[in-house]
């Protein structure tokens, strides 16, 4: 349920990015492109509401649960304990060398109007780096205990709700940078000439700007934390 809330969401937020597009053009000349987007959205949605509510209606609270520690252990099983039994510093080595990467071909589009699909496809990759490098790796600097990967807590105020820094940075740089490459093909739309430019630049700036949060609020953590290895 999660995983396909985080997907309609970026998805949502990518049809938001095509409407403001389309409302530069004073033809909007991408019309039948987001409506048939939200023709694809709109069953997604309806399967996540099910399947939410399929999960909620199956809850017994008179039965007691295992810790959200038990699901993000190296010891266990399942997609999230392979997630969180990465190594500690090859994860940190990817996740700055994603963010590096996705920095750069950004400043070289915002500056040269070049290398947008590049940036669009590296922000996605770090999108999803960034989120398995949190778990694996970020997370034990926050806790200060190696057996403690939860994503979750990170949201708590004993951890001074530091995972709403980190989730909103990493999908405001996925969405804006994706954004960028999803508005490529439009470019050459004779309606959208002068304003398009300016928007894909302004999505690349937040992009950016929130990859470089990202990676200083991850310095930070590991700086002041007093885990060491």
């Amino acid at each position: 349920t999660v995983l396909l809330k985080l997907l309609t969401s970026i998805l949502a937020g990518l049809w938001l990015i095509i409407d403001h597009a389309d409302s530069g053009g004073f033809d909007y000349p991408l019309i039948r492109i987001k409506y048939g987007f939200m023709i694809f959205l709109s069953p997604l949605i309806l399967v996540e509401n099910i399947i939410q509510w399929a999960y909620f209606s199956g809850l017994h609270p008179d039965i007691i649960t295992s810790c959200c520690g038990s699901l993000f252990s190296p010891g266990g099983k399942g997609a999230a304990a392979e997630i969180a039994s990465i190594p500690l510093i090859p994860a940190l080595y990817i996740f700055f060398g994603a963010l590096a990467f996705s920095i750069t071909t950004g400043i070289v589009f915002i500056l040269r109007m070049r290398a947008g699909v590049l940036f669009a496809v590296s922000s996605g990759i770090t999108g999803v780096v960034s989120i398995g490098a949190i778990i694996s790796a970020l997370s034990v600097y926050i806790y200060e205990l190696p057996s403690h990967h939860c994503p979750f807590c990170l949201l708590q105020p004993e951890y001074h709700y530091i995972g709403y820094v980190l989730y909103g940075a990493i999908l405001i740089g996925l969405m804006c940078g994706v954004g960028v490459g999803i508005l490529a093909p439009f470019r050459k739309i004779p309606s959208l000439t002068i304003t398009l430019p300016i928007f894909r630049k302004h999505l690349a700036e937040a992009a950016v700007a929130a990859f470089v949060v990202l990676a200083v609020t991850g310095i930070a953590v590991i700086a002041t934390s007093h885990y060491h290895l």
